[in-house]
């Protein structure tokens, strides 16, 4: 039983009028941009505790606090970032995120690449949260 190539239009027009088509192209472009960018920074965090542990010699119980710490340093910032909208405005204050982001990003390769000491790693990675 095969689907009818009738129903496969109407379900993609459906997908482009009502779902697709609800909201502006921007918005669905910023979309995509964030779940690239959730994607990736979720991939990394494995790696990170790894590298701390393994690489750089920090107790996993120091490692764990530290990813703590940089949960709640999220948490107070999107609590900043949403009042911070309301007045700015929310186009504005994703730009500048992004673009904070993108800087930690690099900043924190760069940490890594250059074997920086154990706190600037965990504070570019505090800083790294304050954007998402």
């Amino acid at each position: 039983m095969g689907l009818s190539s009738d129903f496969l239009i109407g379900a993609a027009q459906w997908v482009r009028r009502d779902v697709l088509g609800r909201y502006d192209s921007g918005i669905w472009t910023i979309t995509i941009i964030d779940l690239v960018t959730a994607a990736g920074f979720s991939i990394c965090i494995p790696f990170l505790s790894l590298y701390l542990y393994q690489e750089r010699g920090l107790p996993m119980t120091l490692v764990g606090t530290a990813f703590l710490i940089s949960g709640l340093v999220s948490a107070a910032t999107q609590m900043v970032g949403g009042l911070l909208s309301d007045r700015f405005g929310r186009k504005f204050l994703m730009l500048i995120a992004m673009g904070m982001s993108m800087l930690t990003y690099s900043g924190m390769v760069v940490l890594i690449w250059i074997a920086a000491p154990v706190w600037a790693i965990l504070v570019e990675w505090c800083t790294l949260l304050v954007g998402h």
